[in-house]
């Protein structure tokens, strides 16, 4: 109910605050805070719940948060595997984690890096990719979006990796981004 305070208190313990909206939450919210937040994440499924389709009205929510972030005069920057043209505020980055491709680019001078990617295989490797080059461009808050139950799905035989493989492969990543030293986050939505 108090999230002015919130991010106020969150502030105080020298920590970069933000914002996640779930698909039925309005960015109420965003219009008395985002000059203070450094994060502002929009769902596209309802967290906790495996297998579900993406949630389409979550792009007009981005649209709305990008307008907002524009009229604030901050930039954004994303990384893509594939050439995209800019947009107004908007750099892009063509590289790929996997390869390190493009990630120095994609990351310096940046204050806060979202990892949103994610796949069954190699997300540890990518995730320390991205770390690498993270610490080489000065330490930026690196804020990691994990999964819901990452740490409890016991992933122990051929069968359970088959199946369960994708948690096992953010509960990885999220090793690797803990035991960084740089400044993170991790949100398991």
């Amino acid at each position: 109910e108090h999230v002015d305070r919130t991010i106020g208190l969150i502030r105080e313990l020298g920590c970069k605050p933000g914002l996640v909206f779930n698909p039925a939450t309005p960015l109420d919210y965003l219009d008395y805070t985002l000059d203070h937040l450094d994060l502002v994440l929009i769902m596209s499924v309802n967290p906790g719940f495996g297998g579900q389709r993406f949630i389409p009205g979550a792009l007009d929510k981005l649209r709305e948060v990008r307008r907002r972030i524009d009229a604030s005069g901050r930039t954004v920057r994303v990384l893509s595997r594939r050439s995209r043209e800019a947009g107004e505020g908007v750099d892009v980055v063509t590289g790929d984690l996997a390869t390190s491709q493009g990630i120095q680019a994609a990351v310096d001078g940046a204050e806060i890096i979202v990892h949103c990617a994610g796949s069954s295989k190699g997300d540890d490797r990518k995730a320390r990719n991205l770390v690498e080059a993270a610490l080489h461009a000065g330490s930026p808050h690196l804020a990691y979006i994990s999964v819901v139950g990452a740490d409890r799905i016991p992933v122990v035989s051929r069968v359970d990796r088959a199946m369960f493989g994708y948690f096992a492969a953010k509960l990885a990543a999220e090793s690797v981004v803990a035991e960084s030293g740089l400044p993170w986050t991790t949100l398991r939505a």
